[in-house]
Parts: C-alpha cells; sequence; structure tokens
C-alpha cells in the first residue's frame, strides 16, 4: 500500500497508524482508572472491539440506551492516537462493502501500565506481533472477549456479586500445558 498510515499484514490484514494531522490535533490525556482496567483486559484478551469496549466499560446510565455510545469510540480512539492501542482493520469483500469493527490490540505505550497493574508474577506483557496475525486466533480471541464482556454486563447487575476471569493465556501459564485447562497427574 502506499498510504503511509496503513501497514499491511499477513492475510489481508491492516494495521491502521494515525496520521500526522491526527497526532497533531489529538488532545493531551491522562488515564483514567477505568483506562488500566480497560488495557489489562485487551492484554487479557489479545484483542477487544469497541462494542465489546462498550458492554464492559461505559455501561449505561439509568436503564437502557438505544444507540452506541460515543464515548467509547472516542476514548479508544484517543488511546490509539497516544499509541495505547493498536488498530486492526480486518478484510472485507469488496462486493460487501462496509467494514468490519476495529479489533483493538496492546500498544507499546500500554506496556509499562499493564506491567505495574498484574504485578510480577504474571507472563510478561508484551504487545501482539501483528506481523503473525491469524484469523482463527483473532476470531477465536474476540469471542472469549465476548463471553467475558457479556458475563461482566450481566454481573454488573447483580450486587455483591464477585468473580475472577482468567483468559487462557493465563491458564496455560499456570497449568503448563497448552491444550489442557486443568493440570494432569502423573
Amino acid at each position: 500500500m502506499s498510504s503511509a498510515h496503513v501497514q499491511e499484514l499477513r492475510g489481508q490484514y491492516v494495521r491502521r497508524l494515525p496520521t500526522q494531522a491526527e497526532i497533531s490535533a489529538r488532545s493531551p490525556i491522562v488515564l483514567t482508572e477505568r483506562d488500566r482496567q480497560l488495557l489489562v483486559a485487551v492484554h487479557r484478551h489479545g484483542f477487544i472491539t469497541t462494542d465489546l469496549v462498550e458492554l464492559a466499560f461505559f455501561p449505561p446510565l439509568n436503564g437502557s440506551r438505544s444507540w452506541s455510545s460515543s464515548k467509547a469510540y472516542e476514548r479508544l480512539r484517543e488511546l490509539w492516537l497516544w499509541g495505547y492501542l493498536e488498530r486492526i482493520e480486518l478484510p472485507v469483500a469488496r462486493v460487501l462493502g462496509g467494514r468490519r469493527p476495529f479489533p483493538y490490540s496492546l500498544g507499546q505505550q500500554a506496556v509499562p501500565i499493564v506491567e505495574q497493574r498484574m504485578g510480577t508474577v504474571t507472563l510478561p506483557v508484551q504487545p501482539r506481533r501483528l506481523d503473525r496475525l491469524d484469523h482463527v486466533f483473532i476470531d477465536h480471541d474476540l469471542k472469549a472477549a465476548a463471553l467475558w464482556a457479556n458475563v461482566l454486563a450481566e454481573l454488573r447487575r447483580r450486587r455483591g456479586c464477585r468473580w475472577l476471569w482468567l483468559g487462557e493465556r493465563g491458564l496455560r501459564a499456570i497449568t503448563g500445558c497448552r491444550f489442557c485447562p486443568m493440570p494432569t497427574s502423573r
């Protein structure tokens, strides 16, 4: 591609980069507690889309809403412009037109924040190797993130309910097995 604000990846995926105009027009950012939680969630799941961020971190106020939260879109855009997130564009057939939601992955700027938040006992925090993307893993990660976001949204409505989500990478680190979710006895 000839454009300076896109980077071609495997499988016709594209990494979107902010343009010089977008970078010069961005406003200063101060990370909130919600931003830190969002970055940890992106790290745990690998990829997350705007609708899942909205479901998990931007709950409706006073009942239901019938439109998407522009605050979720704006915040993800700001985090992307400042390098905390990477934005990937998925391929769409030309005859279909339009586009699919951007999956976001952890950006280089977010690494120290996520490391500080998660502590040193977890897996090392590293941005995804975008040059090695495979649609099977992206789809799988997004489905797991969708399950997590929906469970979180449902449990938010229940008072006094606490839960802990362990992602696949964390489970593999605990069990030492790539395919088994539970430790094996010998």
